[in-house]
């Protein structure tokens, strides 16, 4: 739209009204991770202050160690619709409850981050600390996961996964794993019900894909 009208606008301005109309014109229980990934593009570290305000650390990876990353990493769908309003609507209303374990979820960002900044992103570090943050992310609310997704994320650890969790808010969509090279084969065949979709790094963000006729 902004386009649309010759106008010029920064990645933070996109991911704003984005949110504002998610969050305050749908009134839908979400954050703001969605939608500042979206337009920023790259590997970010986002800290969401009290407030409403965000900020965007960029994470300088090596090429090499990006296309390693990636080269470890599988994104299957599960083939798992559902409403992520009533995923999160459940979690928001135990946000006090589950205040310690959110804690932890937050440090494990951290740790992500410092593994970064120390010039590393080994694949099988990061899927160990993703499968403990997806272990506790199951505690946050009854319909995060089912015992489906919870049999398929089983079989994937068992067939030589490192680590993953279930992308977005729960109870569905796609699962995240990471796999070294040499047990990708064994793990694709343990999963073969699922979908496979390929995943490469993006590090554009938002950008306006073809002209508009003048």
């Amino acid at each position: 739209m902004h386009a649309l009208r010759d106008e010029r606008v920064s990645a933070g301005q996109l991911a704003e009204e984005a949110s504002y109309i998610e969050i305050d014109v749908l009134r839908q229980p979400i954050g703001k991770q969605d939608q500042y990934a979206a337009a920023f593009g790259g590997l970010n570290f986002l800290r969401f202050e009290s407030g409403g305000r965000v900020t965007v650390e960029p994470q300088n990876v090596p090429a090499h160690k990006l296309s390693e990353f990636f080269d470890s990493t599988l994104l299957l769908w599960t083939g798992m619709q559902r409403d992520a309003s009533s995923v999160l609507s459940e979690q928001k209303s135990n946000t006090q409850r589950n205040l310690p374990v959110l804690q932890e979820i937050r440090s494990h960002a951290e740790q992500l981050r410092r593994l970064v900044s120390d010039g590393e992103l080994d694949p099988m570090v990061v899927g160990a600390i993703l499968h403990e943050s997806w272990r506790r992310k199951r505690e946050l609310a009854t319909n995060v996961t089912t015992s489906r997704i919870d049999q398929w994320y089983d079989t994937a650890m068992t067939a030589g996964a490192e680590g993953g969790k279930l992308c977005g808010a729960g109870q569905g969509g796609f699962l995240l794993l990471l796999v070294r090279p040499e047990n990708r084969a064994r793990v694709r065949s343990a999963l073969s019900e699922l979908v496979e979709v390929e995943v490469r790094p993006e590090v554009h963000g938002s950008i306006v894909m073809m002209p508009f006729p003048r």
